[in-house]
């Protein structure tokens, strides 16, 4: 069972916590961490047997889109676009204007982790093993999960060959398991557990129950605790003065 970690639980999608759950033990998966100046969904790691070149680890993020009608995108040099209710397909339009489309989102996201993990090196590295910029190879993956039966209208794969989308958790996840770089740093265990210190991740449950996401506390439920707080408080406080006057 892979190690699952994360930054905002709320966030986590619980279909993809319970599929990264089954891969092999030496897979470390890091989720929901804002850290390295973007927003990543998922990280998926896998632990190098020992520090031979020929063993390089897999670093593969994923962006993860849960949509609720079909996508359609004729290049992944130009805006794709959605099926909207009235039966017109509408351009989606990304928060950062660097990412025309969610495969770019992936691609920003992954060359993102790839300087973060090279300049803080003396942050979880082995300073013995440096390695220099383009030994952080980290492939990019886009997930976009919707009803069942819905079919998207996307190339099999990026013109460029670099990353890839998927439509199944299953076929990602056969994908994670099989999937190795021609090159590569190898990461140790040491050095994963020193990463998660680092981006401040807390261990998600390896529980045979099915994730649950955990939402974020509302505005009328902040309200509510801190109405209670202060209740707490002046009965203390009113305690302590009947106990003077006593």
């Amino acid at each position: 069972m892979a190690k699952v970690f994360a930054a905002d639980f709320s966030r986590l999608d619980p279909e993809v916590v319970e599929t990264v759950k089954l891969l092999p033990d030496d897979f470390w998966v890091l989720a929901e961490f804002n850290t390295v100046g973007r927003n990543v969904d998922w990280l998926i790691v896998r632990e190098a047997p020992d520090r031979s070149p020929a063993a390089p680890s897999t670093l593969i993020v994923t962006e993860v889109k849960r949509l609720p009608r079909a996508v359609r995108g004729r290049s992944t040099d130009e805006p794709w676009e959605m099926l909207g209710d009235d039966g017109l397909w509408q351009e989606i339009r990304p928060t950062n204007e660097r990412d025309i489309n969610p495969y770019w989102q992936a691609v920003n996201t992954a060359n993102a982790i790839k300087h973060w993990l090279w300049n803080n090196q003396p942050l979880y590295a082995d300073p013995a093993v440096f390695a220099n910029e383009q030994e952080f190879a980290v492939w990019p993956d886009l997930l976009l999960l919707g009803p069942p039966g819905v079919i998207h209208q996307l190339p099999l794969r990026p013109p460029t060959r670099f990353g890839a989308w998927w439509s199944n958790v299953d076929d990602w996840r056969r994908h994670l398991e099989v999937w190795r770089p021609k090159k590569g740093k190898p990461f140790t265990a040491r050095e994963l557990e020193r990463l998660i210190d680092v981006l401040r991740l807390r261990p998600v449950p390896n529980s045979d129950r099915p994730f649950e996401s955990v939402q974020p506390p509302s505005d009328l439920d902040r309200l509510a605790a801190a109405v209670q707080s202060l209740q707490a408080r002046v009965e203390r406080l009113e305690e302590q003065i009947a106990a003077l006057r006593g």
